[in-house]
């Protein structure tokens, strides 16, 4: 399975020996693919944008091959896995080109790396205290952060990994506290990577929801 930003059409190349076990949205092409194993017939279908599962191969151990079409190319962004963004070739090469020119003591601007690094530049200061975080299910794709800064206010910080919306609901032992909330995406950083604001929450608990792949912070007004 892979994510995707935008609606796509994909081409899966099936073996023969696989056709029959592919879902009823899948339609035929009129298109053959040769290789030295045996040939592989073509099967179209459009996927909106989100999460797209390619189904298992059937009797043989050999992995099928799809071909992503976008319905946007200038903006097409693809993810594989919950950690490591991808990007098309030609973006590749684009990136190439630029560290290629760059010259000593300059830098190329990474926005999948720096919105990670930079949420956390601009809002957790120097010498803050990590707190202990109490979950009564652990997720992979759903992570807690709470820390304290110096001024004594707290900052708690979530995280969807996943494909789909995530609604916490955290208890922060406060009962009248304010809360202001900034979030972040692979492509979205806000104005000098201090988030897009989100609005406020007050009272003993918080219950924010993530869209996917966003994560959020909360501090304590």
């Amino acid at each position: 399975n892979f994510l995707v930003n935008q609606p796509v059409t994909v081409f899966l190349l099936a073996q023969d020996g696989d056709v029959a076990k592919l879902d009823a949205a899948w339609k035929k092409a009129d298109l053959k693919t040769a290789w030295t194993g045996g040939t592989d017939s073509v099967f179209v279908r459009k996927f909106p944008a989100g999460k797209i599962e390619i189904p298992a191969p059937g009797g043989k151990a050999v992995a099928h091959t799809v071909f992503v079409e976008p319905s946007n190319l200038a903006k097409f962004k693809a993810q594989i896995g919950m950690n490591l963004p991808i990007q098309i070739r030609s973006e590749a090469l684009a990136l190439e080109r630029k560290a290629a020119a760059v010259e000593p003591g300059h830098w190329i601007f990474n926005p999948y790396n720096w919105n990670a690094v930079g949420s956390f530049v601009r809002h957790m200061p120097w010498d803050c205290v990590a707190l202990t975080v109490e979950e009564t299910k652990y997720d992979a794709d759903a992570r807690i952060l709470a820390f304290k800064k110096p001024d004594g206010k707290i900052t708690v910080v979530v995280s969807n990994r996943s494909a789909k919306p995530r609604r916490f609901d955290i208890a922060t032992g406060l009962n009248a506290a304010s809360w202001r909330g900034f979030r972040y995406t692979p492509d979205e950083a806000g104005r000098a990577t201090m988030g897009v604001a989100i609005g406020t929450q007050t009272g003993y608990a918080l219950h924010p929801e993530l869209p996917p792949l966003s994560w959020e912070f909360w501090e304590q007004q």
